[in-house]
């Protein structure tokens, strides 16, 4: 009886280890392995680009520009000066009755006016 105590321990572990009978998944060969899950898209970037990117030009204000005549922040974009559209982050008459001003800008030229994208002006 007393072996009988010791052995029957040792048969329950026995039975609980011998579970299903089954052999284990194999796994699937490479050419049929499940497809690799896509990164997570990234954001959509909209135009918003680094001024430290762009490039420098001559900003002025309007008022000192004989064919504009009145207040407004102008870009020289090789030999013509175009209204910046954008906010600048800079107030209202940024440039007014300042000279030699430039900035590093990046952006587009859409409908006659430069749209700003990113502004910085430089030293």
């Amino acid at each position: 009886m007393r072996m009988l105590l010791h052995v029957l321990p040792l048969l329950a572990l026995f039975a609980a280890g011998c579970g299903d009978s089954t052999p284990p998944a194999k796994p699937a060969p490479a050419d049929q392995a499940a497809p690799a899950e896509e990164p997570a898209a990234q954001p959509q970037l909209e135009t918003v680009l680094d001024a430290a990117a762009g490039e420098v030009h001559e900003v002025i204000c309007g008022c000192a520009l004989e064919e504009v005549g009145h207040c407004g922040e102008y870009i020289k974009v090789g030999d013509q000066y175009l209204e910046l559209a954008g906010d600048l982050g800079l107030g209202p008459m940024p440039f007014c009755q300042k000279d030699g001003l430039k900035a590093r800008v990046t952006g587009e030229v859409k409908d006659g006016k430069y749209h700003v994208a990113s502004f910085a002006l430089v030293e």
